[in-house]
């Protein structure tokens, strides 16, 4: 780097180039100072036109300092000020300085004093009577101002929402977080963390779809709400419910028929079909056979399906009792009931059916049945999955 140069060698470039022009001042800079020579020309250009510039404006003593100008004002870093000592200071002259305070901001308006009080490590009660506002006003703007902080194992509580695609509520996933990542946050607190982070969990719509039903049929309901199955009688429920048609399906409905255990709520097994009939159901009873049991209850609604003879006479082949809910009484058949809305919440009502196929749409019951049996807890089932309950029975 060049040195600075002398005010007569300033002298001396400006004359030159007032003589021969620029090119002979910028060899006269290098016999100077040698070293600008590894520079480019244009930049040595540059210094020259701003030799010549401050001759012309006759403020030439610039030159000497390094900036080429004077400081703008506030320029800079500013300088440290030192703590204030309040120690100066004895209680009359702290009360002088309160009452002065009180007065300056009683005349703020409302939104100006919360803020004030944000500031104030004071009692919320204290506050509101200095402030003249509400406690509750100031306890809200202080927990507003606590929600800023940052939220402890953010990305975590973030990763097992997503990966349970938000379908487990804050006492839900507070188990899953535990048994995932062996990290205890409590559910309420939780609570707090998901509405700070902006996460929604998904909310069942309370919406019950008329069906054809058979209210002749005499049969008697003899599970008896016994949503538990305490008497071990291996109680099955089964319904069909209505979903939107998929995209190449022309009807606007296809049909979904599950069965669930009572005991385990494990899904046992479903069908998915373009026609409300009674042959699907009748494919989906198929699957009891496979939980081997010899004697068992199958309850289901009064649907045409189910108080239809040869449905009956399926069941009793395969060693089964039919049971049918009373007419006009959806809890009877609560369990399958209430899995249907589970489904609907967590799955269906998300899919775009303009852009699945019916087959695709198969698929993802399917894949969700899997993982609501493999990895969804429940608090009804000491916060286990089905299948995990169903191996410790089956044992």
């Amino acid at each position: 780097m060049s040195r600075h140069l002398k005010m007569e060698e300033f002298d001396l470039i400006f004359e030159v180039y007032q003589k021969h022009g620029k090119s002979q001042a910028i060899k006269t800079l290098w016999n100077i100072s040698p070293k600008t020579k590894l520079v480019k020309k244009k930049y040595l250009a540059v210094r020259i036109a701003k030799i010549i510039k401050y001759y012309n404006l006759g403020v030439k003593e610039k030159l000497l300092t390094k900036k080429g100008k004077d400081r703008k004002p506030g320029s800079g870093r500013p300088r440290k000020e030192p703590d204030f000592d309040w120690d100066i200071f004895d209680r009359n002259d702290l009360i002088e300085i309160a009452k002065r305070y009180y007065e300056i901001t009683n005349q703020k308006p409302k939104k100006e004093k919360k803020e004030e009080a944000k500031n104030l490590k004071i009692q919320f009660i204290k506050l509101a009577l200095f402030f003249s506002l509400c406690r509750q006003t100031i306890s809200n703007a202080k927990v507003k101002q606590n929600t800023e902080k940052t939220i402890p194992h953010s990305k975590i509580i973030v990763e097992a929402f997503e990966a349970n695609k938000g379908r487990f509520g804050r006492k839900k996933l507070s188990i899953y977080i535990f048994n995932q990542y062996n990290i205890h946050i409590n559910d309420r607190t939780l609570g707090r963390y998901l509405n700070q982070l902006n996460l929604k969990c998904k909310l069942r719509q309370k919406r019950k779809r008329k069906e054809i039903k058979n209210t002749k049929c005499q049969i008697p309901n003899t599970v008896q709400r016994d949503y538990n199955d305490n008497q071990n009688r291996n109680i099955f429920a089964t319904d069909v419910s209505y979903i939107n048609a998929p995209k190449d399906v022309r009807e606007n409905h296809v049909y979904l028929s599950a069965i669930i255990n009572h005991k385990t709520k494990k899904i046992v097994g479903f069908r998915l079909s373009k026609n409300n009939n009674l042959d699907f159901v009748l494919d989906n009873i198929n699957d009891i056979q496979n939980e081997n049991f010899d004697k068992f209850i199958v309850h289901s609604d009064h649907g045409f399906q189910y108080t239809n003879q040869e449905y009956i006479n399926k069941i009793i082949k395969f060693g089964g009792t039919v049971s049918m809910s009373r007419v006009g009484n959806s809890l009877d058949n609560r369990e399958i009931e209430y899995w249907f809305g589970v489904i609907k919440t967590e799955l269906l009502n998300d899919l775009d059916y303009t852009k699945i196929t019916f087959h695709e749409l198969n698929d993802k019951i399917k894949e969700y049945i899997f993982w609501y049996n493999n990895e969804r807890i429940q608090s009804n089932l000491g916060w286990k999955t089905p299948q995990q309950v169903a191996m410790a029975f089956a044992n």
